[in-house]
């Protein structure tokens, strides 16, 4: 029956395999640049979407675009939002983030992002991290200071849930100052075997239409 569908309405088709390789690619993160909720003032605690530990802010300073962005600060603090993974299912996360001139880090303080493995009690399996800025960062103010950084890993045996986590802390030795982060992501990357049958496919489609 969908064969047959997808012969009599080809458009249709290739619009489903299209989006089935753009899908995989989605960014799966509610509020990813931290415009929720939207400011007129202050700082206000936490962020829409995320769940937030410790000292966690949405703010209206600095952003690298939009209006707002997301500072923290202590040892450890953080945000972060979970999403169903299969053992063997690879993901991939991103965020900008900036060494504030206004409140710099120091020491051992660090804003890293992280991609936790935790199995169906809520137990962390293991974890990949990628230090996106430091002590060391060039401190700044405007958007060309935010440095980009990504974060990558495979699902082992036993996961069922990926966290991503935006954190900073002073994990080894004292540290102080606050992290900026903007502009999140996080996505599943599509298997080799679907790409090379769907993109093949759904670029067949658009060539016969």
């Amino acid at each position: 029956m969908r064969t047959v569908f997808f012969k009599r309405f080809p458009m249709l088709a290739g619009a489903a395999l299209i989006g089935l390789a753009s899908t995989a690619h989605a960014n799966l993160l509610a509020n990813p640049s931290f415009e929720l909720p939207v400011l007129s003032g202050g700082d206000v605690p936490g962020a829409v979407g995320w769940t937030a530990f410790n000292a966690v802010f949405t703010i209206r300073v600095a952003p690298q675009d939009g209006d707002q962005a997301l500072k923290m600060f202590g040892t450890p603090s953080g945000v972060f939002q979970d999403f169903p993974t299969l053992p063997g299912q690879e993901w991939i996360g991103s965020v900008y983030g900036l060494n504030f001139s206004g409140d710099p880090l120091s020491g051992a303080q660090i804003g890293a992002a992280n991609i936790e493995w935790r199995d169906s009690g809520g137990n962390l399996i293991s974890f990949e991290t990628s230090q996106i800025v430091n002590s060391s960062t060039p401190q700044g103010s405007l958007p060309g200071d935010y440095v980009f950084g990504t974060v990558s890993g495979v699902a082992p045996a036993g996961a069922v849930t990926a966290r991503f986590v935006l954190i900073t802390g002073a994990f080894a030795g004292p540290g102080g100052g606050a992290v900026w982060f903007d502009n999140a992501s996080f996505s599943l990357v599509p298997e080799p075997a679907m790409l090379s049958v769907v993109i093949p496919a759904a670029m067949s489609l658009r060539r016969r239409r």
